[in-house]
């Protein structure tokens, strides 16, 4: 019995669609727009990735960064 987890084109594409426009860059620059606007290349790109990703069943440091920016909306 396989188990593998594996995500199809149109699951990537449903999710990139979900996406919020207009935020902050990650670390390396990249926003939601660029996934948006990649195109199918890039969905096909990305799908691979992801599912070699699962069936190595390791994340690479590369993915793990991530800025956290706290923003303080009351006074006090």
């Amino acid at each position: 019995m396989n188990n593998e987890l594996t995500f199809s084109e149109k699951e990537l594409e449903e999710a990139i669609r979900s996406l919020n426009s207009k935020k902050a860059p990650d670390v390396y620059g990249l926003t939601a727009e660029h996934l948006k606007y990649g195109g199918s290349t890039l969905v096909n790109y990305l799908t691979e990735l992801l599912n070699n990703i699962c069936k190595a069943d390791s994340t690479p440091d590369l993915i793990k960064l991530g800025i956290l920016s706290p923003v303080f909306k009351r006074k006090g």
